[in-house]
């Protein structure tokens, strides 16, 4: 049995075994499967030890999202709360707002199991955001 090696082995056409290399052919996009591997398995064979696919969806989704918010906090370090893209859209602070807002609702599916989940317990998320209330402002300088 060859061992799991992480993202190179998540979709079962993704890696060319003979090469041992990524594959450079065409994706099918509705199988994701290169046309080097169209014997194997579709999607719905995803190999991630011990989750199941729609455990891995919802994980993948919230560090997209975890992505989007640093994406926004970069810009806002770079430019300001109130910068804009120079075409126009929305501030800095609406992008971040509007992040934060897809991590919550990502953090959302991941706690209250809405799609056959309960991945994590939305009682300790709580518990651990009251510890670090209490224990951040030793370490926060500017916070008034």
């Amino acid at each position: 049995m060859r061992r799991f090696n992480g993202a190179r082995d998540l979709f079962n056409g993704s890696v060319n075994d003979r090469e041992n290399e990524m594959c450079k052919s065409t994706v099918d996009t509705s199988t994701m499967q290169c046309q080097c591997d169209k014997d194997k398995p579709p999607v719905d064979s995803l190999v991630i030890p011990f989750l199941s696919l729609a455990e891995v969806e919802r994980l993948a989704l919230l560090a997209e999202e975890c992505g989007e918010v640093i994406q926004a906090v970069g810009k806002i370090l770079r430019h300001g709360y109130e910068s804009r893209h120079p075409d126009g859209g929305p501030t800095n602070r609406e992008l971040l707002e509007r992040e934060c807002g897809d991590v919550l609702a990502a953090l959302d599916l991941l706690a209250a199991g809405q799609y056959a989940g309960k991945d994590i317990d939305s009682g300790r998320i709580q518990a651990a955001r009251q510890v670090k209330h209490s224990k951040i402002g030793r370490y926060l300088h500017h916070q008034g």
